[in-house]
């Protein structure tokens, strides 16, 4: 994946010359929006100061779409998680579908990193050989481009972020990939089992879960929850029993 994107940046809040010569960042900030109403280095991490930082990682993220005419990507990855009663909260959150494998349209990536950056949710977006957006612990995010951003760069820092050259720890080699089964009683909630599959190429669970062949789609585990998905993986890897 890395050969894909020349270009390939981290974009934060935090100024690399206060890191040290290992990398280490060495300032006191603030790292996650759970910790709003705490003292940092001390001063009273406000709401306010929390949703513009905020919203200067959405408006860049938007930014490098306009400048490598990216009109949708697709979201790999997903994570739904519990939501917690949380000032930030938004009844918008509620309407969103997140699905493995599927297209979100320009209009709607904003909604879906606020909720990715306030720990709501998780997932990586990416289109097909032209961006990719990651998002990582301690509010850092991973930008990759095919081509050059110079207006997008520009703009993040005059928004007060800092874009240095890096690779996103959240690229994954097909080699390194590790893919499993999971398995259970018809109209059962609870996994009865699972089992790492080495014979399935990426290309048959791409074709047996109707997944996009995007590059980038890895699907690294698959719940079989119908007959038909699961007689088609017993049928693609020679090296599965059947329980």
């Amino acid at each position: 994946m890395a050969n894909e994107f020349k270009h390939q940046w981290r974009v934060t809040k935090y100024n690399p010359d206060n890191r040290d010569e290992n990398g280490s960042y060495t300032r006191d900030e603030w790292t996650c929006p759970s910790e709003i109403g705490k003292t940092i280095n001390r001063k009273v991490f406000m709401l306010p100061e929390y949703l513009q930082i905020e919203q200067a990682y959405i408006e860049t993220i938007m930014q490098f779409l306009q400048e490598c005419n990216v009109q949708s990507v697709r979201m790999f990855g997903v994570e739904e998680r519990e939501i917690e009663a949380s000032i930030l909260y938004e009844e918008s959150f509620s309407d969103v579908r997140w699905k493995e494998d599927s297209i979100v349209d320009q209009s709607d990536i904003p909604i879906l990193c606020r909720m990715i950056l306030r720990n709501f949710a998780y997932c990586r977006l990416e289109a097909m050989k032209q961006i990719y957006i990651h998002f990582g612990w301690d509010y850092y995010m991973y930008i990759g481009t095919a081509q050059l951003t110079p207006k997008s760069i520009e703009y993040a820092r005059q928004n007060g972020l800092y874009a240095e050259s890096y690779e996103s720890p959240y690229n994954i080699a097909e080699e390194d990939v590790i893919r499993m089964i999971q398995w259970s009683d018809i109209n059962g909630e609870v996994v009865e089992g699972e089992e790492i599959i080495h014979s399935i190429s990426k290309e048959a669970y791409q074709q047996i879960f109707q997944l996009s062949e995007e590059p980038n789609n890895r699907l690294l585990s698959a719940y079989c929850s119908s007959e038909r998905h699961f007689s088609a993986l017993l049928k693609a890897s020679d090296g599965l029993q059947q329980k």
